[in-house]
């Protein structure tokens, strides 16, 4: 009899790490519902895995399998505590204390830079290395680079392990557990000393900054190392709309790319197979160090070294068990991963590939090989990302199918044009190495920008936990379990139904919700209000001539419908508001957005309202007072305190938005009952006299949650 589960021992092992893992997580934060589920998946795969697997195990075989399955799980579950808890641990709680370390990592953003400082050492209340980092935001033009020795005094602040009820994984993945803002004048370099992989990183940079234009060395940048920090947001905003962004996570694709053009050499000379597979797998480990060893070109490199060691010695390959091996490798030293945009997105790209090919290849029989082979690959990752992308963005391109058909073999050819002239920029000029390089750059980033994607994004929705359903589906679709046709097709009919109505559930849940996604810098520091389809831009302190449309793009790419509606608060300064509008509506356009209103506060200009109506078509401003309501869709906004505060109430709800007070009264702000408060300075007075259920910063200098620390903080309004 033909057993219904081909067992991989990868596979199985992946699996119990996975949910040791989960069960940990659940336990920890007192999530009882999440862990009894997780026990009865525990004994369930358990069950299936050894009582209808092909292995056909005897009673002996079973308790082997039962004592792997459980010990996996116990050291999942054990590496995740121990994680979490070292994490929790390390808090400095805001001590005044001296420190040195080495950069790792530098990301520019448009008025500081992020410097991310390892090997760190304290001394002063709190004596001796560090095994986490410090995130150091750095303002003002300070010229350190990957491998700099520096130090610095200044109150050391901790992350927490979770951020605005969210699992801070990122930080914690990466050992990120302190922050500090200072001054590019408070650091003092001491040496310079990159390690290998940091030497090649920046010798990458140099050369594609000496021989590219801004826009084209950011994209670049990133296809080579993963990292896109150096992107202009708004560019970024349309390849993510376009559906190409993974080109900037060095994955599959980038060492397929370059293992294939090192084989094509190393043949072209008659290397030996096996000096050729040893050389191949070194340069991709390599390479997967210059960029810092991120969860996708880890999987990346374990899942080429398994495919052709199979070939080298005549095993068969099975993709799936090496999927699974490499997730295992990755979460046993990581645990913390599971929980990463970046590792979920690779994981279930690759396992969608792999379950799907197949199926689809033979549905798309009646087209060339080569077509469907592509249309496989595709769609299969498209079905693998989007409940994700819906997850953590909000939307999923609904044309990336069709985009990264054409865009695969282009980027493929650029990825080895961009090393060929990184390799040959360091024996001639630069310029002369990557002329053709930049144009091409130039080119697509040209169609990708001009071209309004952003129209074609699906979102308004997303699968909350309905997503196990939905892959669940995926897994039966796939063939990996030995099922008759007419089982297959039922379960996977009943699954389809299974997350077509839980999406519709936790979808209409989401959407009577209000969410309020804060951003701060020291130019801009704005409120977008989205809630029943509406989106309105709380403005509490601007220097219109100054602040970055790109960041705001950024943040207005979140809007839940086309319209756009800007209240600003009372500034201390002039604000030009024609001036400050273009900007805005530029903003706006980056974002696929329509500018339609705005509100100020102060008395009427009429002549003002006349210039902006006839400068702006289908434009209108309209100037407001203390105690004037404005009513949007379910929500009123209501001016007060002299125009220095925006009080958004939406059943029930308040929330108060302040601008800077530095002669503003606000003691009588505790009657409103505020249940959020968002501030730019002053916090411990605000917090003081408003006593809300929560406070959130714009900038991180005040010690609050803030809309800067992490890029873009986002509130669920009740």
């Amino acid at each position: 009899m033909k057993r219904s589960v081909n067992f991989r021992f990868a596979v199985f092992s992946a699996i119990g790490l996975i949910l040791g893992i989960l069960f940990s997580y659940c336990c920890i934060f007192g999530k009882l519902f999440g862990a009894t589920v997780v026990a009865v998946s525990f004994v369930v795969l358990f069950v299936v895995f050894t009582f209808f697997s092909s292995a056909n195990f005897k009673s002996a075989g079973k308790v082997l399998c039962f004592l792997i399955f459980a010990v996996c799980f116990i050291i999942g579950g054990l590496g995740f505590k121990i994680t979490v808890e070292n994490y929790k641990n390390a808090d400095i709680n805001g001590h005044i204390l001296s420190a040195s370390g080495k950069i790792d990592e530098i990301s520019d953003k448009d008025d500081h830079s992020v410097v991310i400082v390892g090997d760190v050492n304290f001394s002063g209340l709190a004596n001796g290395n560090s095994r986490y980092k410090i995130a150091v935001y750095v303002y003002g033009e300070h010229g350190l680079k990957l491998g700099d020795v520096v130090s610095f005094k200044t109150a050391i602040k901790d992350r927490t392990v979770f951020y605005n009820g969210k699992f801070s994984a990122a930080a914690i993945s990466q050992n990120v557990k302190y922050y500090v803002d200072l001054e590019a004048g408070d650091i003092v370099k001491t040496e310079s000393a990159p390690n290998i992989f940091q030497k090649c990183n920046l010798y990458v940079y140099d050369i594609l900054k000496a021989g590219l234009n801004e826009d084209e060395f950011g994209i670049a940048y990133a296809v080579l190392t993963g990292n896109s920090d150096f992107i202009a947001e708004e560019n970024l905003v349309a390849f993510r709309a376009a559906g190409i962004a993974h080109i900037f996570a060095v994955s599959g694709l980038h060492i397929g790319f370059l293992a294939t053009a090192v084989y094509f050499a190393l043949n072209k000379i008659r290397v030996k197979n096996y000096i050729s597979f040893l050389l191949t797998f070194l340069l991709c480990l390599f390479y997967a160090g210059v960029c810092g060893f991120s969860a996708s070109s880890v999987r990346a490199v374990i899942m080429f070294f398994a495919l052709n060691f199979a070939k080298l010695v005549g095993l068969k390959y099975d993709a799936l068990s090496s999927l699974f091996f490499a997730a295992f490798i990755i979460l046993v030293l990581s645990p913390v991963q599971l929980f990463c945009v970046g590792f979920l997105l690779s994981f279930a790209v690759a396992f969608t590939v792999i379950a799907l090919f197949n199926p689809l290849m033979r549905f798309l029989k009646f087209l060339p090989k080569k077509l469907a082979a592509s249309l496989a690959v595709a769609f299969s990752a498209e079905i693998g990302s989007a409940p994700l992308l819906l997850l953590f963005f909000g939307n999923f391109p609904s044309l990336g199918l069709f985009i990264n058909i054409l865009f695969i073999p282009i980027a493929g050819v650029l990825f080895i044009a961009l090393v060929l002239g990184v390799l040959l920029g360091g024996v001639f000029s630069p310029a002369i190495c990557m002329f053709l390089q930049n144009y091409a750059l130039y080119g697509l980033n040209f169609i990708i920008t001009s071209l309004n994607f952003k129209i074609f994004l699906v979102g308004g929705f997303t699968l909350g936990g309905f997503a196990a359903a939905y892959y669940g589906a995926v897994v039966f679709a796939g063939g990996l379990f030995n099922l008759k046709r007419v089982a297959k097709t039922v379960l996977c009919v009943l699954l389809a139904l299974i997350t077509v109505a839980g999406t519709w559930t936790v979808s209409a849940i989401k959407n009577e919700k209000a969410y309020a996604c804060v951003l701060g810098s020291n130019y801009l520091s704005s409120v977008l209000f989205t809630y029943d389809g509406q989106n309105v831009l709380v403005i509490s302190d601007v220097s219109y001539k100054t602040f970055s449309e790109r960041r705001l793009s950024g943040v207005l790419s979140r809007a839940s419908s086309d319209d756009l509606t800007v209240i600003l608060l009372r500034q201390n300064k002039y604000v030009d508001l024609v001036s400050m509008t273009v900007k805005l509506r530029f903003a706006a356009f980056g974002a696929g957005l329509n500018l339609c209103r705005l509100y100020y506060y102060g008395e009427s200009d009429s002549n003002l309202t006349n210039v902006m109506s006839k400068t702006f078509a289908g434009f209108t401003a309209f100037s407001m007072s203390d105690g004037e309501r404005l009513s949007v869709a379910n929500g009123v906004f209501e001016f007060s305190f002299g125009g220095r505060c925006l009080v958004f109430t939406r059943k029930g709800y308040n929330t108060g938005v302040f601008s800077s007070l530095y002669d503003c009264e606000i003691a009588g702000c505790a009657d409103r009952g505020f249940n959020t408060v968002i501030c730019s300075d002053n916090h411990d007075t605000v917090v003081r006299e408003t006593e809300p259920d929560r406070a959130v910063s714009f900038r991180p200098k005040s010690g609050y949650i803030d809309g800067e620390t992490e890029g873009y903080l986002t509130l669920d309004l009740g």
